[in-house]
């Protein structure tokens, strides 16, 4: 039943909302009408529809914080990039250039760490030897 609601939600959202921005509470209104789908039985399925939905590659969720889908056929180009990458991925491209200048500058810091602490260890080895030559 899961498969056949999406094909149809598609369906729907090409023929009513084209290349247009829909709310998800607007599809699944039109989705329930055209399938004659009771109240009883849109609570039980509207969990699993839009995760469904979520995962279908012919839907792109275009405006997280307005809630606004849309046809990847007709707006995967007008989507900005950066928040492609943020739905994704969990990160926008200027989060995942600070985080990765971030990591150089962390790494950079590991590896002073170790030289000081391997030049430490060098010196105090060298301080030991000639305190050991002295007393002798």
């Amino acid at each position: 039943m899961a498969k056949q609601l999406i094909d149809k939600a598609y369906e729907i959202a090409k023929k009513e909302f084209g290349g247009q921005q829909f709310e998800f509470s607007k599809l699944w209104s039109k989705l329930l009408t055209a399938a004659r789908i009771k109240k009883n039985d849109a609570e039980e399925l509207i969990g699993e529809f839009y995760t469904d939905l979520t995962q279908d590659t012919r839907f792109i969720l275009c405006n997280r914080n307005k809630q606004k889908w849309c046809l990847s056929e007709f707006n995967l180009d007008k989507c900005e990039k950066n928040y492609i990458e943020e739905t994704l991925y969990g990160l926008n491209t200027d989060d995942e250039e600070e985080y990765l200048e971030k990591d150089k500058d962390l790494q950079a810091e590991e590896n002073n760490q170790e030289y000081d602490e391997e030049f430490d260890s060098n010196d105090e080895t060298s301080l030991d030897n000639n305190e050991f030559e002295e007393e002798e």
